[in-house]
Formats: C-alpha cells, structure tokens, sequence
C-alpha cells in the first residue's frame, strides 16, 4: 500500500506539473504563426454571489475582477454565476477568422459576448440548456470569430451551472481547430468504440450461457460508457441535443446503473461460495440505494446536490470494498485478485483525479480531462481479463467433476464385474 501510495502521489504532482503555465501575459496575442492559443492565463474572475448583473454591468466593473481562485481552467463547484474576461489583441499579420472552443460538454449556461472598443454584442447561448444560437454545435462549445487585424477586443463569459465548472478556452485559427476536433472525436470514437464492443459481448454471453455475471458486467460497462459519452459530449451531439430531460438526467441515471453493475459484479466475483455473508449483504445494499437514487433521479425527487453526495460516496465505493477480498485471492496465489487489485488502482486514480478537477484543485490539461475514461476503459478490460480466468476456471472445475464421476462409474463397474 505504501508503493501505491507513492505512485499515486507521484502521478499527482506529473498533473499538476503538466498544467502549470508561464507567467501570465497582459493580453492574449492571436498571431498569423500561432495556430492555437490559451485564454485561460489572462483570464480574470467575477463571481456574481447576488445573481444580478448582466454584461453590460460586468463589464462596466472591471474593479470587481479578480484572478481566478482555483486551478488552471476550473472554477470549482461555486453555484454563483461566473464572469470571466479575456483581453486579446490580433496581430495586424493575423488572420481574421479564428474559433474561439471552450472545451467542457457539461456547462448548462454558457453566454459569450465580444467587447470590440466600447461595443458589447452577444455571440452565443451555448450552454446545454441553451438553444446554441450562435455556437457551432459540436461536440463542445466552439464560436466562429470575425476578427479584424490590429484590433485589441475583449471576450466576455458568464458561466452557470449546478455541477462541476471547468472552462478551457482555446482560440484557434480555422484548420488548427478542425484538426484538434478530429483528434479528440477519433479518441471518443476509439473509447466509446472498445466499450460498446464489450456491452454487445457481454450481452451476446449472457443469452447464450444465461450466466448472469455476464449481465451484471455489461450493467456495469454499460452505465459507465454512457456516463462517458454525457462528460465528454458526444451522447449530447449525437444522441440527445434537443431533449432536455435526458440532457439533465442521463449523466445521473447512467452513473447509477454503473454503480448498480458494479456492485452485483464485485459481489458475485469476490464472495466465497457458501460465506461472507455480510460482504454479500452490503454489496447487495449498495445496488439498490444506487437503483432507487437512479429512480429519483429520474422523477426529481431529490436534488442535484443530494444526488452528487450519493455519486460520490455510495456510487464510487463498490471497487474499494472488494480491496479486502482481493488481497485475500492474492495471497491464495489466486490471478483474480491481483487483476482485481490492478484494475482498482486504475479506476481509483481517474476517480480521485477527476474528483479533485471537479472542486478546482487540479488544473485541466490533457491527462486530467481524459484521466478518468482512459482509468474506466482499463477497468473495462481488466475486469474481461477477469472473466476470462474464471471461465477458465469453471471449465476446469466441471472437467474435473466429469473426470471423478467417470472414474466412479469405471470403478462400479469394475466392482460389478467382480
């Protein structure tokens, strides 16, 4: 426990490395040569506890702003709406037309006005509860900018949402855009590709051998791979973009009924046949506070912060308390426990990173925004690693079984014989 302990601690501090920045500029430049450029190190924060000012009253307040008080390209859990400035300027060799993405799907509102002078003018409604008048209608939030070389202007922002507020902003020239969108969605495709194969498999395992760990494995990857495909945009943009209700509820559901699966599968693979009896009682407890809180979820009957407190606490704990049993299969020189053991470890980092990104405490770059698929999609494949040995073993169980019971009916026969 003390060499994970270092190792995670040691993963850490890389995160928090990778999203350090150099000392923050006045302004940010948008250059002919600079295809790609951060907002976030000149941004500056207003939070609006009282809910009352509107762009023009943000603006007319630049006193009131303030750097931000949380990590790189987070605004933490914070449920006052947000203002958010960025000074620019284009470079008179610059290109006029630029996109300005703000690489978060789970913003509910999410307004943008430019600042050119002293004209103020709204670009986009581009939250998920907004009607992306204005947006580009991706995967995140992206605007198209009609910028004039030369020109200094200043990128307004107000943000509102009930659940984490990360904001990553990115200008981007045209083709610099495109290309980095292609990356990311062929990476969701890859991801969201590997689970959805697993889910048909597991499925396809279950009608054919009805054994219903099968089922529960497929819950499992099954409301995880949903949940992914809510955080990183793509059920919103292909699936539900028009519908509210799933829009608001899904991420919820979906981490529930992974939660669900989870707990029936450590249950099923951890329990000795015949014993632990408690483990069995409490992991059975947990699937169904985790059933019953997707229910209410569903109809609204608890709130939104009730409903975090459960994914966080109840949801997120079915891995740690196979732990015990696993060291247990460990030192049995049972495989199981120590695939069961990696596979905690893998999921338990992308949890506690994502967590820590959630309230603001790590910054956001590549490995922390993807820090939690990338642990779920070895989850994923570790557990079928799983599976697979206890296939295995069962197989060779009921060899043996057949092999005793030959040799029995050999025996008697030989005895009737004499």
């Amino acid at each position: 426990m003390r060499a994970l302990s270092i190792f995670l601690g040691l993963a850490l501090c890389l995160l928090l490395s990778t999203g350090a920045s150099a000392a923050p500029a006045s302004v940010v430049l948008l250059a002919a040569d600079t295809p790609a450029v951060e907002g976030w190190p000149v941004a500056s924060l207003l939070r609006d506890t009282s809910k009352t000012l509107d762009a023009a009253g943000a603006l007319a307040a630049p006193e009131r702003f303030a750097a931000p008080d949380k990590a790189y390209g987070t605004l933490g859990l914070n449920p006052a709406p947000s203002w958010i400035r960025i000074p620019f300027r284009v470079a008179p060799d610059a290109p006029a037309h630029w996109v300005v993405q703000f690489d978060v799907a789970l913003l509910e509102y999410l307004d943008v006005y430019l600042v050119d002078g002293k004209a103020l003018r709204k670009l986009a409604a581009t939250g998920r509860r907004q009607d992306m008048e204005g947006a580009l209608k991706g995967r995140v939030p992206a605007i198209a900018l009609e910028l004039t070389p030369g020109q200094d202007y200043t990128l307004l922002v107000r943000v509102q949402s009930r659940g984490p507020k990360l904001l990553p902003v990115t200008f981007f020239q045209p083709d610099a855009f495109h290309q980095a969108s292609l990356v990311e969605q062929m990476l969701q495709g890859l991801l969201l590709g590997i689970a959805a194969c697993l889910v048909l498999y597991s499925v396809g395992q279950w009608v054919a051998l009805r054994d219903g760990l099968f089922l529960k494995y497929a819950l499992f990857i099954g409301g995880l791979t949903v949940y992914l495909a809510t955080w990183y945009g793509t059920a919103e943009q292909f699936l539900w973009r028009d519908h509210l209700w799933l829009s608001e509820h899904m991420m919820g559901i979906s981490s529930m009924i992974g939660s669900v699966g989870a707990y029936l599968f450590v249950e099923q693979i951890m329990a000795r046949p015949g014993r632990d009896r408690k483990f069995r009682i409490v992991m059975r407890s947990g699937a169904a506070i985790c059933a019953l809180s997707a229910v209410a979820w569903a109809f609204d009957w608890i709130a939104h912060l009730p409903m975090i407190v459960i994914t966080s606490t109840v949801g997120a704990v079915p891995m740690l308390l196979g732990v015990p049993a696993a060291f247990r299969r460990m030192r049995e020189r049972d495989a199981i426990g120590a695939y069961f053991l990696v596979s905690w470890v893998a999921s338990y980092g992308g949890t506690i990173t994502q967590t820590l990104l959630a309230a603001g405490e790590v910054p956001v770059n590549f490995w922390t925004a993807h820090s939690l698929q990338l642990g779920i999609t070895f989850d994923m494949l570790v557990f079928m690693r799983i599976l697979s040995l206890r296939a295995k073993a069962l197989r060779e169980a009921m060899q043996r079984a057949e092999t005793e019971a030959r040799m029995k009916s050999e025996f008697l026969a030989n005895m009737s014989h004499e």
